[in-house]
């Protein structure tokens, strides 16, 4: 098998291949080193070098580490994933350069002057290998401890590579010898005389042991000689690769693979795989004993895409192809007698009955049936299935129906119909006369014309193949999971992995699975593998096998073949282990992931895996679970990686296992990490946690409480300032109204009334009883607009000026006051004590003079041209029975009120008016009040 159909390959020349101690898979190419893990090719280069160099002879040192060297002289040592120049011999080489690698020094022979070097790899020392008869060598090898070469003289010589001290034995040689060729446990000398007739002899002992040599490798350079863990020798030549043992020094069991392609190198690995390298066609994977061909494409078939194969009598049997040709042959080599038939259309399965020998082809549109006498029978039905009810009687499953015909003189005649329903598989149970059929809707039991469903879990179980084994029935369902019917009629399932196919072969029941053939152990309901499908046959599709003689023949896409089933002598393998070759935690790789505890959010995990064999992605079946109570789950594919995102927090133990053909678990490899609880989940921060929230709970209600206990305090505070306003006003409308105003204007009435002037007197109280009716109904309001207070303030003035008849004069001034609102009756009391206290006693003109200002309160300016304040309290103390003025602390707890209700500078401020004599001439009062917009 090319190596391809596993991995692109990185290039088409390759010198050389090797499987180191650590069971890695290394490979020299023109382009350079790589090494392969069973899904891709990593490239190793040296650091210091911009040109790509192509590498030969890789070799392991004691110490494990990988040698490679080039054309130019240079040898190079695989350390820390690079490859260190060592040594570079570029002036003293014309073209690669013989070496070896023991106790830690590299030694290297110079073409041109035949001289042996040592170089100490640790201090790169450069030392010449000072032994005797040096001159002239054309190779050295080291071979178990002994340095070997060709001396002037043709004498085949040997020192101990140590010491140095030659060894007593001088073997002669002739004149052209070609090579010295190791293995691990044989030592070659090959030559060639003047007539190009090679010559092999086996170094054995210190004696030279002449072989006949093969006639293949006497046509053909041998490149290298190789050998497997049985001891087997596979000769590397430029025309294909020999395949041999060498028993009593004879070469026995040539096989000669890979005619006509130049080979590199070949070896068999630690787990029995077979690989070899080309020098312009890449790398294979084959086995020396591999399947021989039986029939293949430009033989007699007229195709090779084989889809059914079929045992008849004796060592015959039938071949046919998916274009419907029919082939009877002999179980031999290769084919030597045919008797061809063809069928109209794909054939797809077969069937021979014992008891009539007769042969049955199911194929796409038709059954046909050939009998012992070669008759040639045909029915126009898509026949799925056939099964033997009793001579010439048949149970036929088909696309339509299932029924029973039987075969007479006349072709096939109708029987019974016992579903019309699409079937796929059915068979005859004898011992109680009843069939068993795979339809369309469920595997069914017809027994006496009673149809009953079987069913698995409690719903109905449905298969696409039947077989009948000797004490139960076998059913295979599309998803290639494998059933059986109990003896209680219950239908129970056996761990397989994913079989393509069931068959009756004797008295046993064969499966076919992607990496196997084997049978159905029925004691113990587990598959017994006998053939392992491998090599050439890995890349081949297997439709259909059988067995003959102990020998398995194959039906494939490719042809067919035949394989021994005779046990092979016992290979010293070892098992391969599969092993994380990358993990990573959010998309970044971790070195350290075995037993590691990670982060709340380092929960999304990528596992890639790979297997040591390098033919594990084709010959071994992969699984995990989470943990040991889950089930296994497969893994499709380890070129991908296995991914878990947003894993939760908790301890994780990921098993993954690999099973053989088998189903056989060969290895088991334990991932096991933890993922931290997130901080909000710990015992620490749920505790602080409570302890703020409750907290912030009686923080919350002790703010509550204080914001409730502040509101009730402000609603208490609103009504008792509601309260004191209202008596405010209530006073304030006691002040304007006092007896005192309403005394004297009842005199002003009753004196025009006196003196006849009846309309004067009609005007006055007029004017009374609308100023007493709107200080009323003012009172139940606490602001009003500024024009009906200027309104009510005209009112009362125009009273007093009728009082005091032409002497009163007054002015209202409002300077660009907006519609706005003020408090009630704070004004008119200011007015009436200015009049009363300041006017009234004056002499000549009295004059009063009322401005509005509006900035962020209104100031109201009130100013008259009385006595003053001094002479006002002096008349007033001499009074008996003084008059009672209206109440400035009132006055002032209504301001305090307002300052507190609208937190700006209010209240009144007194100013006695003075000439520059320093006289009275009057009183200036300036009262600041609030106001509020007309839509507040």
């Amino acid at each position: 098998m090319h190596a391809e159909k596993i991995s692109e390959l990185p290039d088409s020349d390759f010198y050389g291949v090797h499987q180191d101690s650590k069971l890695n898979y290394w490979f020299v190419a023109n382009t350079g080193l790589y090494k392969f893990d069973g899904v891709g090719y990593y490239k190793y280069a040296n650091d210091t070098s911009n040109k790509q160099l192509a590498f030969f002879n890789i070799k392991e040192d004691n110490l494990g580490r990988i040698w490679v060297n080039s054309l130019k002289g240079e040898f190079f040592c695989l350390k820390n994933n690079t490859l260190e120049l060592i040594y570079s011999a570029e002036k003293e080489s014309d073209g690669e350069l013989s070496y070896e690698v023991f106790d830690n020094k590299l030694y290297y022979k110079v073409t041109a002057t035949n001289e042996i070097f040592s170089i100490d790899i640790d201090t790169k020392k450069r030392s010449k290998v000072a032994v005797d008869d040096c001159q002239n060598w054309n190779q050295f090898v080291i071979f178990k401890e002994q340095l070997i070469f060709k001396n002037a003289k043709n004498n085949l010589v040997s020192f101990n590579v140590d010491t140095l001290q030659k060894n007593n034995n001088i073997l002669g040689l002739g004149n052209n010898v070609l090579r010295i060729r190791t293995t691990k446990n044989h030592c070659f000398i090959i030559s060639e005389d003047r007539k190009f007739k090679k010559k092999i002899e086996l170094l054995y002992q210190n004696k030279l042991i002449k072989l006949e040599l093969p006639l293949f490798l006497n046509k053909n350079k041998i490149l290298k000689i190789t050998e497997d863990l049985q001891g087997n020798l596979l000769f590397s030549t430029t025309k294909g690769l020999l395949f041999t043992k060498l028993k009593d020094n004879q070469f026995i069991n040539k096989t000669v693979l890979f005619h006509n392609k130049s080979i590199s190198d070949a070896i068999q690995d630690q787990f029995g795989n077979y690989i070899a390298t080309s020098n312009n066609e890449g790398v294979f994977f084959f086995e020396p004993s591999f399947e021989k061909v039986l029939v293949k494409e430009n033989s007699f078939l007229k195709s090779n895409k084989l889809s059914v194969i079929q045992k008849t009598i004796n060592n015959h049997f039938l071949i046919g192809d998916i274009f419907g040709n029919v082939y009877f042959t002999e179980l031999s080599n290769t084919v030597d007698h045919v008797v061809s038939k063809k069928v109209k259309s794909r054939i797809h399965e077969t069937f021979f009955d014992d008891n009539t020998g007769s042969t049955f082809i199911l194929s796409e549109n038709d059954l046909t049936v050939i009998t012992n006498k070669n008759r040639l029978i045909t029915k126009p039905l898509a026949v799925k299935d056939i099964d033997v009810i009793d001579n010439n009687t048949f149970l036929i499953c088909a696309s339509t129906a299932a029924v029973v015909n039987k075969i007479g003189d006349n072709g096939f005649e109708s029987i019974d119909n016992l579903r019309r329903k699409r079937s796929f598989s059915g068979v005859y149970i004898k011992k109680d006369s009843s069939y068993c059929i795979a339809f369309v809707d469920g595997v069914h039991v017809i027994k006496n014309g009673s149809i009953k469903p079987l069913f698995y879990k409690r719903e109905n179980f449905y298969a696409q193949h039947i077989e009948k084994g000797d004490s139960c029935l076998w059913f295979l369902d599309k998803n290639g999971e494998v059933f059986y019917l109990t003896e209680e009629g219950i239908i129970k399932k056996i761990p397989s992995d994913k079989i393509k196919k069931l068959k009756k072969i004797g008295n046993k029941i064969y499966y076919l699975s992607r990496n196997a053939i084997g049978f159905i152990n029925t004691k113990s309901n587990k598959l017994t593998v006998i053939y392992t499908i491998k090599n050439i046959l890995l890349n081949a599709k297997i439709k259909d096998f059988d067995i003959i003689d102990n020998s398995i023949i194959l039906a494939t896409n490719k042809g067919g073949f035949i394989s021994s089933l005779n046990k092979k002598e016992k290979i010293n393998t070892i098992l391969p282990k599969t092993y994380v070759k990358e993990f990573t935690v959010n998309n970044k790789k971790k070195e350290d992931y075995k037993n590691v505890v990670f982060k709340y959010d380092e929960n999304n995990i990528a596992i890639t895996i790979r297997n040591q064999d390098a033919l594990g992605i084709l010959k071994y079946n992969y699984q995990y679970k989470l943990s040991n109570n889950e089930t296994w789950v497969d893994i499709p594919n380890i070129e991908s990686s296995l991914r878990f995102y947003n894993l939760q927090d908790g301890d994780y133990n990921i098993t993954i296992r690999t099973r053989n053909s088998s189903l056989v678990e060969i290895h088991s490899l334990p991932i096991k990490f933890t993922i931290k609880l997130p901080f909000w989940k710990t015992v620490w921060f749920l505790t602080f946690s409570f302890i703020l929230l409750l907290g912030s709970v009686l923080v919350y209600m002790r703010f509550r409480i204080q914001t409730l206990n502040r509101k009730q305090t402000l609603q208490l505070e609103k009504v008792t300032l509601e309260k004191n306003l209202a008596f405010s006003k209530l006073q304030n409308l006691k002040n304007q109204m006092n007896p005192h105003f309403m005394f004297n204007a009842m005199n002003s009435i009753q004196s025009l009334i006196l003196k006849g002037k009846k309309q004067e007197a009609y005007t006055y109280l007029t004017k009374f009883s609308q100023l007493i009716r709107e200080n009323l109904n003012r009172s139940e309001k606490t602001f009003v607009y500024i024009d009906e207070e200027i309104s009510l303030l005209d009112a009362y003035l125009e009273l007093e000026k009728l009082r005091f008849k032409t002497n009163f004069n007054y002015q209202i001034v409002a300077n660009n006051i907006e519609a706005i609102k003020v408090p009630t009756m704070i004004i008119q009391p200011f007015v009436e004590n200015a009049i009363k206290h300041g006017l009234l006693h004056k002499d000549g003109l009295k004059v009063l003079t009322i401005t509005f200002t509006q900035t962020n309160v209104i100031t109201c300016v009130i100013e008259d041209n009385g006595i003053g304040r001094q002479a006002s309290q002096h008349i007033n103390e001499n009074k008996i029975g003084k008059p009672k003025s209206f109440s400035t602390g009132a006055i002032a707890k209504r301001f305090n009120l307002l300052k507190e209700s609208y937190n700006v500078d209010l209240g009144f401020e007194y100013i006695d008016l003075e000439d520059n004599n320093g006289s009275a001439i009057g009183t200036r009062v300036i009262i600041k009040i609030p106001y509020v917009l007309e839509d507040e």
